[in-house]
């Protein structure tokens, strides 16, 4: 038997990600031929793997088809960074809550790119509907509009600690990956110079989804200091903004109105809350009992 030259085998670590998070720290051994495959590095890469998922209700859908795209602008124009199209037909449904649903998991999204927004489209022969969503902004729902950073209920106060390590882990993937990654030879890259972060970012949203923050859209994640305008879909009345980490009201306005974002911000319908003139008399009744025994009767109006 012919003696043969032994093989060597470059192994290498590849991120599932849809958008690639750069490793860093590689060594690589020495290669020499040997009698074995040579490992020529190990690494851990750590962009990050987190997906968004949509759960889009069987009742909705029209037509043979059922597609999910995922699109980096708003115009979904070009071709999306992710797809996928299956039959609309039970056998792809799964029960979400009580309800059948075709449900998409996307590829992965490296930690560095938790704050980039993306624009999902789902078509069906009936139509489209068009939403816009980021791991970041997931993040910051949870822990605004859900209540879980004010909650003291220990579940919550364990969620909001997760949350809250995620939103850092990838404000330091975005500093680490953007402003000191190094090439294979460790010489650094500068490929960005970024100075703001996931971190940076605020959550806003409007109440009951009476309004926009932005002319489409009922929420979103905002850059410290952005300005914003608010457009209502009942131009009437007045506005309030209500700062989510302290619960005071920062300001009240009317649709069409901007603001800066400072702070994380619900926008709802500001209540004028005035006396009805009426003593709290022990013969006035209301609902058959006292208003002297009542104590959080108000009358609005």
């Amino acid at each position: 038997m012919k003696n043969t030259k032994s093989l060597k085998i470059a192994l290498l670590v590849i991120s599932a990600a849809l958008l690639l998070g750069a490793a860093v720290g590689i060594t690589a051994s020495a290669a020499e031929e040997t009698s074995a495959p040579v490992v020529y590095s190990q690494n851990v890469e750590y962009g990050g793997n987190y997906a968004l998922m949509y759960a889009i209700t069987a009742e909705s859908v029209t037509g043979e088809t059922v597609s999910l795209a995922v699109y980096n602008n708003a115009e979904c124009a070009g071709d999306p960074v992710w797809s996928k199209t299956v039959a609309a037909t039970e056998a792809n449904q799964e029960t979400v809550k009580g309800k059948a649903c075709y449900v998409f998991t996307t590829n992965g999204i490296a930690a560095k790119n938790m704050d980039v927004q993306y624009y999902v489209k789902v078509t069906a022969a009936n139509g489209e509907t068009v939403k816009r969503y980021s791991v970041a902004e997931y993040l910051y729902e949870r822990l605004y509009k859900n209540g879980i950073a004010s909650s003291t209920e220990e579940g919550n106060i364990k969620r909001a600690e997760l949350y809250n390590t995620i939103l850092l882990y990838g404000k330091q993937a975005q500093d680490v990956l953007f402003n000191y990654n190094t090439d294979e030879n460790g010489e650094l890259i500068t490929t960005d110079d970024r100075s703001t972060f996931v971190t940076d970012m605020k959550y806003v949203f409007v109440d009951e989804a009476a309004g926009t923050v932005d002319g489409t859209y009922v929420s979103g994640i905002f850059l410290n200091g952005t300005e914003v305008t608010f457009v209502a879909n009942d131009a009437a009345g007045e506005w309030d903004l209500i700062n989510l980490d302290t619960g005071a009201t920062i300001d009240t306005i009317a649709s069409g109105d901007s603001f800066n974002v400072n702070s994380h911000v619900k926008v709802t319908k500001h209540v004028e809350i005035r006396g009805s003139g009426l003593y709290a008399d022990s013969a006035i009744t209301y609902d058959g009992k006292a208003f002297a025994d009542i104590s959080d009767i108000t009358h609005v109006g």
